[in-house]
This record gives C-alpha cells, structure tokens and sequence, in this order.
C-alpha cells in the first residue's frame, strides 16, 4: 500500500515539473518571438 502512494506521489511530481518545464518552455517561445526584428518582414509576413 505504502509504496503505491509513494508511486503515486513520484508520479504526480514528475508530472508537474514536466508541465512547469513545458511552460517555461512556452514563455520561452513567446519572448522571442515578442522580440523579434521586423523591421526587414514584408508587410504580408509582419501580418501572418
């Protein structure tokens, strides 16, 4: 018993650093492309 509650709690741990990484991961991709340089874009692609 105890070491299904222990299976558990691992793996509900791992599901949230796996969720937080994907966050990050996702802020990540999103300040990049905040900052990206249009400056050079077609207005067509500054559009897209």
């Amino acid at each position: 018993m105890k070491r299904d509650e222990a299976d558990k709690a691992r793996d509900e741990a791992f599901a949230r650093k796996r969720e937080y990484a994907h966050k990050e991961d996702m802020d990540k991709k999103d300040r990049e492309t905040m900052a990206m340089d249009t400056s050079h874009m077609s207005p067509k692609t500054k559009s897209s």
